[in-house]
């Protein structure tokens, strides 16, 4: 797990100082040893911050060479299949000089190409220089956990980081911010992240799936090597036994990412998932089954927000009473909560939905505890319904079938989500849109359509953003016109609001949107996360299944609640409500954050917005201030603001 970079000049040459001091940007990410390569007369750089996790020796340096020098690879991630793919590779007669996984992925693109990503399971952004070709690819894992950004200039500059943030060091360019972006970004934080743009002008991601080759100083394409529909696995029709195979895929995706050198820990909220993990890995390594464990991986790690709704110290305990585990639960020193919000933001260099601080206090306690590795529970959520949203569009459905016995089934799952609150409104938005749907499909003209599909291919997909409700933050209530590139193709595979609403938030919005904030949260302070839930075969599989195998008998996540109920705490299996990590805004404003927050929202910076209402929110801003009578809906709702003022201060 690293910081990686890189230049290509093309016309004139790179000085070493620059790579060096555009590389260095990213120390956060990588304490454990650099590297600054010029190649090619000085016009293409490649740099390297390491946190070493995998041969801790000099033979897991980089960058690193092969085949006599024609291959060089910037490389951020882990393989965790790497020893099989090792053992297959000597069998074809490579040979290797280190223990570290980075040798294996150059062996294997000199072995298969770019065919080589498909045999890889992991999470990784590289870059690769060819000497021979004069080309670079770079390469994105299938779902985009490592973070890979390039700058762009036509007959100027081609440029990559791990991060937005190191092209503040590049010589002769002064970032700007795009405006188009930044206000979709403010406007909802979990809409940018999946299109391939950033909130800064000729800055923008390679997409997840995705590598893109550079030569001639142009960028030759950005091809999708994976393709998940593509990709899809029979399922059983038995729910037993599809209950069985998802907890083998499970047990073996933690088995895999317990492969370190380092030690270990989890991060551990007391929900479903990370108990999942944090209990599953205590079976797997106290039996001893894993090759490569280290000697450290007993602990686990949480945080508490006492006195607050978001605090989950109580099944957070009866996790760790359960287990017998070493827990460590952290609660933030408001002494320095200031320094610590303006710090996570300013290096994040992005606009979130909540301070990355509220997450970055776990994984600073686990390095302060030695701790190299967390393994965490993300990625379940987006395919086993563990939002509100996608059960309220799984309920559309049940409407439109008459499956009546299931929609009362989802209407208890949704009542009990929320904490018992009033969702009859839910309920009433669900059946009105359902009518509409009925309708829809009994008109004439939809046949027609269905059959015009038949004959007429389809076209390439531009992905609009959905309708919705404007923030009163803002001047007008315009919709956005831009549309962003597809990442996957929009098909409604099952012709069912519920699994297409999964899809869009695994592909398009939650999952994009978290993966990002946990990996800058995490690598502040050098931290690598793996998640087992984002282990493509467990993906696929859970992606095939049927609705009713993943929402079903009043729960979210029934596959998985089946599959680990005998190796968690009964009160976790049967646990509804969601809380979510989210910081307590409403008590930092009424408290320590009060005058702070006033001072910010009255700075100069402001008025550099044109859509946003400016007087309306100093007014509201002045008055909850004053009165320190701020909600925590108010404060979210105001966050993304204070955010863009403390990036302005740092462009």
């Amino acid at each position: 797990m690293c910081g990686i970079a890189g230049i290509l000049k093309f016309n004139s040459v790179i000085n070493f100082a620059e790579i060096k001091r555009f590389t260095d940007s990213l120390t956060h990410r990588g304490i454990d040893g650099y590297g600054y390569q010029l190649l090619e007369d000085d016009t293409v750089a490649l740099g390297h911050r390491r946190l070493s996790v995998l041969d801790l020796t000099e033979g897991g340096k980089q960058p690193m060479s092969y085949a006599n020098g024609r291959y060089w690879i910037t490389y951020n991630g882990e393989i965790y299949n790497f020893l099989e793919i090792k053992s297959e590779l000597i069998t074809y007669g490579y040979k290797f000089c280190s223990t570290s996984d980075t040798e294996v992925i150059l062996s294997a693109f000199h072995k298969w190409g770019v065919d080589c990503f498909n045999k890889f399971n992991g999470m990784w952004a590289m870059a690769i220089w060819d000497v021979n070709e004069k080309e670079l690819l770079l390469c994105r894992d299938r779902f985009g956990v490592k973070p890979l950004h390039y700058f762009f200039i036509p007959k100027e500059i081609f440029a990559f980081a791990s991060e937005t943030h190191a092209f503040k060091y590049l010589d002769n360019y002064k970032r700007q911010f795009s405006s188009e972006n930044l206000y979709l970004s403010i406007e909802q934080q979990n809409m940018l992240e999946a299109t391939g743009e950033t909130i800064f002008k000729n800055t923008y991601q390679l997409l997840p799936g995705h590598f893109m080759l550079i030569k001639n100083n142009v960028i030759k394409e950005q091809k999708q090597w994976w393709k998940i529909d593509k990709n899809l696995p029979r399922v059983p029709k038995n729910f037993p036994e599809q209950v069985e195979e998802f907890h083998n895929l499970f047990a073996d995706a933690c088995k895999l990412r317990l492969r370190s050198d380092v030690p270990i820990a989890s991060a551990l909220s007391g929900g479903l998932d990370s108990t999942s993990v944090y209990c599953m890995v205590r079976n797997l390594a106290s039996n001893e089954v894993v090759k490569r464990l280290s000697k450290e991986w007993q602990k686990a790690f949480s945080i508490s927000f006492p006195s607050s709704e978001n605090d989950e110290r109580q099944y957070v305990e009866q996790v760790l009473n359960y287990t017998k585990g070493t827990g460590i639960i952290v609660e933030p020193d408001n002494r320095n909560l200031i320094r610590d919000i303006e710090s996570s933001t300013n290096l994040s260099d992005m606009i979130t939905g909540t301070p990355l601080s509220c997450l970055t206090y776990v994984y600073k306690a686990m390095r302060d505890n030695n701790i190299v590795v967390s393994l965490d529970g993300h990625g379940a959520d987006e395919y086993l319904y563990g939002y509100q949203s996608s059960v309220n569009r799984a309920l559309v459905d049940a409407y439109v079938n008459n499956d009546l016995e299931y929609a009362e089934n989802i209407e208890n799952t949704l009542m009990e989500m929320s904490g018992n609150k009033d969702v009859q409104q839910v309920f009433i938005s669900a059946k009105k849109n359902a009518a509409q749907l009925k309708m829809l499909r009994q008109k004439p003209s939809n046949q027609i359509k269905k059959l015009v599909k038949k004959v007429i291919p389809n076209q390439p997909n531009k992905y609009t953003l959905p309708q919705h409700a404007f923030s009163p933050l803002f001047i007008d209530n315009k919709q956005h016109t831009k549309h962003y590139p597809s990442i996957y193709t929009l098909k409604k595979k099952y012709n069912n609001q519920g699994e297409q609403k999964l899809y869009e938030e695994f592909h398009y919005t939650d999952l994009p949107y978290n993966l990002r904030d946990f990996d800058r949260g995490a690598m502040q302070h050098h931290i690598e996360i793996r998640m087992p839930f984002m282990d493509y075969r467990l993906v696929t599989y859970c992606m095939a299944l049927p609705q009713k195998s993943k929402l079903n008998n009043g729960y979210t996540k029934y596959i998985l609640r089946e599959a680990m109920k005998n190796l968690i705490p009964e009160a976790i299996y049967k646990r509804k409500r969601k809380i979510g990590l989210s910081a307590p805004l409403a008590d930092w404003f009424n408290g320590s954050m009060n005058t702070y927050v006033l001072d910010l929202i009255h700075s100069n910076k402001l008025t550099n917005l044109e859509f946003l209402n400016i007087p309306m929110i100093k007014e509201n801003v002045t008055k909850n201030c004053k009165n320190k009578s701020w909600a925590q809906q108010n404060a979210n709702e105001l966050w993304p603001v204070l955010n863009y003022l403390l990036l302005s201060e740092n462009i």
